[in-house]
């Protein structure tokens, strides 16, 4: 019978050790689904920033775009600009030789009184 009871108690032993190692298991396995669980929500975390800030990006491509646009009807405005002020400087120089041929003109006659 000592034999018996020395085997249950050993049993008793392993089991309360099994038992134990179980439970650690159990709490370090606890601890690592927390910590995924974080690092998940920090990785969502890190999404949703991405997401902002391709949306910034883009936005700022997008006004980026605009003001090319608004920059090249400005460079085109101020090309007929140029272009103009140049025909105005040449229709100004005719009209001045033409006002002296006009003066010329009028020189060669007199006038009677």
């Amino acid at each position: 019978m000592k034999e018996t009871n020395d085997i249950s108690a050993n049993q008793k032993v392993a089991v309360t050790s099994v038992s134990a190692s179980i439970a650690d298991l159990t709490e370090s396995l606890q601890y690592m689904l927390d910590l995924l669980k974080q690092e998940a929500s920090f990785i969502h975390s890190i999404r949703q920033q991405n997401e902002s800030v391709v949306q910034m990006i883009e936005e700022i491509s997008a006004v980026s775009q605009q003001t090319a646009a608004a920059s090249e009807e400005i460079a085109s405005s101020m090309e007929e600009q140029a272009t103009s002020a140049n025909e105005l400087a040449q229709y100004t120089e005719k009209l001045f030789m033409l006002t002296e041929e006009l003066d010329k003109e009028i020189g060669e006659f007199v006038v009677k009184r």
